[in-house]
This record gives structure tokens, C-alpha cells and sequence, in this order.
């Protein structure tokens, strides 16, 4: 995949698994291992070296390094062959959420068919940029959600594909974990550095005291990680930060993909076990039944969707979710968020017969 392009050294994890050039087309089909790429994204060497002083739990994954693309104007066609080629995880550092563009070109072209979480300060911002976007590239995003927005940034402005699992900032610092099933629920995640708060990120060129510490960050990132079904993150933002970037910056972007690479590690240890017990709850209105199903090694809930879906939409029909949507839907009613899926996949399945 990667003869075609060329790359200069960047984020280099020196503890990770050595891997030689000839098995990078191996590791790549592999859905446990890291591809990690950079896109033109100033201080990388900073992150790397602050990353390389961290603890890393011994690694059962392997990291696919190959740095930093040279050629902006290769972007497009990296992503195309990534999507296209690879089944591993990959984590993409990019400068700018306008960058989204070539993303979404690519899943176009790749028929990669995407539900998103985004995590942005500003809804108004994300309408802007999305304005700018050809229609087509839109073809194959099914849900855009988005967290962290804050409303004095996103009052009246509205996000196309955007159906659910939307979540204002204060509702998710109330409950962190609250995010969890929407990202086990995404197959790509992107992540603006928009949404820490000034203290724990001072290099952030637009003032924003309000947003996420660091901790919370962190968490975001590990859950990430440990998503079996989130294949593509991508971590924006980067030109808006100080050229000139502070230690108290580079240590909070390092934990982001320190904490990311240890979920994706974490997950490693289990990934493709399954031991699950099923619960069929008749007459959960408006459908006849609904299976739930709790998987007995992680202890996670699922909600599947009772109609099947052709074979691109597939990934969509087990939905993560929490055991009180399981006793919310006992009562003969989906819960909130259960039936705002269900009723997007519906529209899907109705589209596509």
C-alpha cells in the first residue's frame, strides 16, 4: 500500500513491536493492529518524544509507523487505498476539520459507509466547513453526531446527517461515561482539539476556558481505543494551535494517543471472544420483539434491530447499549435513544428495498 507514497519519520513509538517492511501487508488485515499517519501536522516530533518517556503495557498489537505524508495532494488517494485495503485500526492526525473533505471523498469512492461521532466546540463552526462540502461526498455518511459542543458556540445551527447521539458538553461533564456506547456505535470518530479547555491545552490559538480537562480527554481517547467496531479516528485541530506549542500542550495530545493505544491494546486481549446470553422482550413498541443481548466476558449490553439490513449496513444492526435501555424497554416502549436508531435504521432499510 504504501510504495506509492512517500513519508518522513514522525510519531515512532519506540516500545512498540518491531515489524519489517515486508509484513506490513499482513498487519494491515489484521483488525487488532494500529496503522497510525500523520498529515503535514506541526511539533509531530514533540508528541513523539513526550509519548516515548510514557509506560506502555506490553504491546499484543503492532503499530504500522510509517510517518508523515510528504504530498498533500496525496491525501485523498491514501485514504481511498486505506479504506479500500486495510481491516486494521487507524489513527490519522490531521490539521484542520475542513480535512474531513478528503475523508469523506474517500468513504465515497471506498463505499465506506460511516456513522461518525464527531467531538467539536461548535456547531456553527462544523455547519461552515460542511457547507463547503461537495453533495456527493455526503453519499455514504449515514449519522453525524456530535458531542461537546457548547451552546454559546452552536445556538440554531444545524448539522446535515445528523440523527442522533448528539451531546452538549454539560450533559456528557456531568457523566463522562455517558459517550461510550455512542462511540462503540461509530465506525469512525473525529476528534477536535476544540473541545479541551484553555488550562489543559494553553497552545489553543482561538480562547475556550470551557471544554474538557484533560482526564476526561483521556477517557474519551481509551474508550475510543477499546471500540471494536470503530476502525477510523481521526485527531483534528492541530492548526489552531501555537506554532510555537507549550509542554502542558504537548503532554495533554500525547496522553490522547497514549490513552487511545491503550484501549486498542486492552481490547486486544479479547477481541473475537464471545460468550453472550440473549433476552427477547415481545411487544416493545412500535416493533413486535426486540432481542437484546449482554455479552457475559465484558459484561456490555446490545439492542438488535429487528428487520435485516443489506449487507453495507450490516455493521448497524447490533446496537451497544446500556442495561437501563434493556429495563426501560422491558416495560413495553424502546427507550429514548433506542428508538431514535431504530427509526434512522427503518428510513435506511426503507430507502434501500
Amino acid at each position: 500500500m504504501f510504495e506509492k507514497f512517500n513519508f518522513k519519520p514522525s510519531i515512532l513509538i519506540e516500545k512498540a513491536n518491531k515489524i519489517n517492511a515486508k509484513s506490513i501487508s499482513d498487519l494491515i488485515t489484521n483488525p487488532k493492529n494500529v496503522l497510525i499517519v500523520s498529515f503535514e501536522v506541526k511539533n509531530i516530533e514533540k508528541f513523539a518524544k513526550r509519548l516515548n518517556k510514557f509506560n506502555f503495557e506490553e504491546f499484543n498489537i503492532h503499530l504500522i509507523q510509517p510517518g508523515t505524508l510528504e504530498d498533500d495532494a496525496n491525501t485523498f488517494q491514501l485514504l481511498n487505498e486505506i479504506l479500500s485495503e486495510s481491516k486494521c485500526k487507524v489513527f490519522i492526525l490531521q490539521n484542520h476539520i475542513s480535512d474531513l473533505k478528503y475523508f469523506f471523498q474517500a468513504a465515497d469512492l471506498s463505499n465506506f459507509y460511516a456513522n461518525i461521532q464527531i467531538f467539536h466546540n461548535s456547531l456553527s463552526e462544523l455547519q461552515r466547513e460542511f457547507s463547503n462540502f461537495i453533495e456527493k461526498s455526503f453519499r455514504t455518511i449515514l449519522n453525524l453526531g456530535v458531542s461537546g459542543h457548547q451552546q454559546h458556540l452552536s445556538e440554531n445551527a444545524k448539522i446535515p446527517k445528523s440523527s442522533f447521539d448528539n451531546y452538549r458538553l454539560g450533559n456528557l461533564l456531568q457523566q463522562i461515561e455517558v459517550i461510550q456506547k455512542p462511540i462503540q456505535y461509530s465506525n469512525c470518530v473525529v476528534v477536535d482539539l476544540s473541545i479541551v479547555k484553555q488550562s489543559d491545552l494553553p497552545s489553543k490559538l482561538e480562547l475556550g476556558v470551557s471544554g474538557f480537562t484533560s482526564e476526561s480527554f483521556n477517557q474519551i481517547a481509551r474508550s475510543i481505543g477499546s471500540s471494536e467496531n470503530t476502525k477510523m479516528t481521526i485527531l483534528t485541530g492541530f492548526s489552531k494551535q501555537n506554532e510555537g506549542i507549550d509542554e502542558v500542550s504537548v503532554d495533554t495530545i500525547a496522553q490522547f494517543i497514549y490513552y487511545y493505544i491503550s484501549g486498542v491494546n486492552k481490547s486486544g486481549n479479547t477481541h473475537g471472544t464471545v460468550q453472550e446470553t440473549t433476552f427477547i422482550i415481545d411487544e416493545c413498541l412500535p416493533y413486535h420483539n426486540v432481542n437484546f443481548t449482554k455479552d457475559e466476558i465484558s459484561m456490555e449490553w446490545f439492542a438488535n434491530y429487528p428487520y435485516p439490513l443489506p449487507e453495507e449496513l450490516k455493521h448497524l444492526s447490533k446496537v451497544p447499549c446500556t442495561y437501563n435501555d434493556y429495563i426501560y424497554s422491558g416495560k413495553g416502549e424502546l427507550s429514548p435513544r433506542l428508538e431514535d436508531i431504530f427509526s434512522w435504521l427503518d428510513e435506511l432499510r426503507e430507502q434501500t428495498l
